[in-house]
């Protein structure tokens, strides 16, 4: 190229970069609306993450870089899976690379015919020498015949960032009209999920320690304050005994009270206050004859209340009334606009009996150490392959799971 074509290829780069960080800089700033110094700090610190991950880059031996940055499987890749199928006696009719998703390169197989590639799974994770999280087998049912998707995790330096800017702009992206909208996470394709919490109507979340559970809750909550600003509809209370995970979200304008419940005996009574507050919503809905808060009318309609305890186990060693109050409002409160966001590090059956768990109709794993956890928590398995860092499975109202990466804010 001539030396003027050099110098409009370098203006027209400098000129993208400084755009992509403008718009890096205007999503921190959304979601630090409240604080310049803690945006400021947001965009610093995810400059710096990215400035590292990027230093001293790379020899992309074992993929390329494509146009706008994204890492591409190499053939060498592809042909690594091919020949673990065929040293398994797996018949691949087909393989092909799909898309570069958040941390799984993703390849659509067809066999064949039908194999139990369940029964293959730690087979081909030692023919590739990676962990069993590393690879992840799902049936397409797209009207193929014995296709898959093949999700096989990329080296952590090549992951894709899902920062406070991708969060920002997933709450900018948001277009549907929930009434309690709370953001799920995001899916290998790069598209924010988000469900009603209204639809649940009671949440449970169950991930080990490590998982990024107490992150993803704080998300969710984060997506839930901010999509519900300025409509006076909600009130949410925060049962936090450990007293720092959630001051975030002291001043945020629905926050019940505008404080965090730290107290067991005052946990308690509210709880019993809440309860008493579910049956007058319900004298209140038979009065107008409707069924649900929603059709009250506006001006007689109470506030939506998300009540969240954190660690679920502790509330119920630490008060012996708590666990009867919860399981009155999972039971009854269902209409009346009172939501129950429960979550567990021991999601085991002493934690969640039975009886509770089936008023908790939508549920969220992450990461957990062995299958019989995952059951108690979606009634089947698979949270125990999870990476952890965030990643999770949505149940919802006793729907199909899907997989999502959390966001790490």
């Amino acid at each position: 190229m001539t030396k003027d074509e050099l110098y409009t290829l370098i203006q027209s780069l400098w000129h993208t970069g400084a755009v992509e960080l403008d718009k890096f800089w205007e999503g921190c700033k959304r979601f630090k609306p409240d604080s310049d110094l803690a945006a400021r700090q947001a965009f610093l610190n995810e400059l710096t993450e990215l400035a590292e991950k990027n230093a001293g880059k790379i020899s992309l031996s074992d993929g390329l870089v494509a146009e706008g940055g994204e890492v591409m499987p190499s053939e060498n890749q592809e042909q690594r899976l091919r020949s673990a199928f065929q040293r398994l006696n797996i018949p691949v009719s087909e393989l092909n690379f799909n898309h570069a998703g958040a941390r799984y390169d993703i390849y659509r197989l067809r066999l064949g015919r039908y194999v139990d590639l369940e029964k293959h799974h730690q087979g081909l994770c030692s023919d590739l020498g990676v962990k069993k999280t590393a690879l992840h087998i799902v049936p397409c049912y797209n009207n193929e015949s014995h296709a898959y998707d093949i999700k096989l995790l990329r080296p952590k330096q090549q992951w894709h960032k899902l920062g406070a800017a991708k969060f920002a702009e997933a709450m900018a992206g948001y277009d549907q009209n929930h009434i309690l909208p709370v953001c799920m996470g995001i899916d290998e394709y790069g598209k924010a999920h988000f469900e009603d919490l209204a639809t649940a109507p009671h949440l449970l979340i169950g991930g080990t320690t490590g998982s990024g559970k107490s992150v993803f809750l704080r998300t969710m909550l984060r997506s839930l304050f901010d999509l519900s600003k300025g409509q006076d509809k909600l009130e949410v209370a925060i049962l936090d005994p450990k007293k720092v995970d959630y001051l975030v979200f002291e001043n945020e304008e629905d926050l019940w009270e505008e404080r965090i419940l730290d107290d067991y005996d005052e946990m308690y009574q509210f709880l019993l206050d809440s309860v008493n507050e579910s049956e007058q919503r319900y004298s209140l809905m038979k009065q107008h004859g409707v069924q649900k808060i929603s059709q009250l009318p506006v001006s007689v309609r109470p506030r939506y209340r998300v009540i969240v305890v954190d660690e679920l186990a502790n509330l119920k060693k630490q008060h012996d009334g708590i666990e009867k109050q919860l399981m009155m409002l999972a039971e009854k409160a269902r209409a009346s606009g009172i939501h129950l966001i429960l979550s567990t590090q021991r999601p085991d059956a002493q934690t969640l009996d039975g009886t509770l768990r089936t008023n908790l109709p939508a549920r969220i794993a992450l990461s957990v150490q062995k299958s019989t956890e995952s059951k108690i928590i979606l009634d089947e398995t698979g949270a125990e392959k999870l990476l952890g860092k965030g990643d999770h499975l949505v149940k919802w109202n006793n729907g199909t799971p899907y997989f999502l990466h959390g966001f790490d804010i």
